[in-house]
């Protein structure tokens, strides 16, 4: 069940980008919001604290749409049961959703198999990009932060 709902996630988003490269409005607004740059790249997105919103990164390249479609295509080759080892939401849908919720899941990948790798790598290469958007969706790398209770330990070590 995990690879077909993550196979078919994938397949809406390449359609969706094709339909959007189709459609001059459409470009036009994907640029109005900041998902392509001038050239009609995909641009990588990163978190403002300051303004509360993701923005376009100024450190990462852009990556063009064919490159995206084509990670995208690879990405849905090496989808397969040995290699994805969890697709899963992280907490139950509500009820009764509200704009502005967000679906959280969570992918898991092997790491045994030399294929999984590549995937791990393909994955890396989308963090962050702008081409999810066209899905409403945001692919981010792992938290690497440690639980509230350890964190709050460290500070305190460190005060002392």
């Amino acid at each position: 069940m995990r690879i077909v709902a993550l196979g078919l996630l994938l397949k809406e988003v390449v359609a969706r980008v094709q339909l959007m490269v189709g459609d001059p409005t459409a470009v036009e607004n994907a640029m109005k919001h900041q998902w392509l740059d001038q050239q009609k790249r995909f641009v990588y997105q990163e978190w403002n604290s300051a303004t509360k919103k993701v923005e376009p990164s100024a450190t990462a390249k852009s990556l063009k749409v064919e490159e995206a479609t084509e990670l995208i295509n690879q990405v849905a080759e090496l989808c397969l049961p040995d290699l994805v080892t969890r697709f899963c939401a992280q907490r139950r849908p509500k009820q009764e959703p509200q704009e502005g919720d967000k679906a959280v899941f969570l992918i898991e990948v092997a790491m045994r198999d030399p294929r999984a790798d590549i995937l791990h790598q393909k994955l890396r290469q989308l963090a962050n990009c702008a081409v999810w958007n066209v899905v409403g969706a945001q692919l981010q790398p792992p938290n690497q932060q440690r639980h509230g209770l350890a964190m709050a330990l460290q500070k305190a070590l460190e005060n002392i």
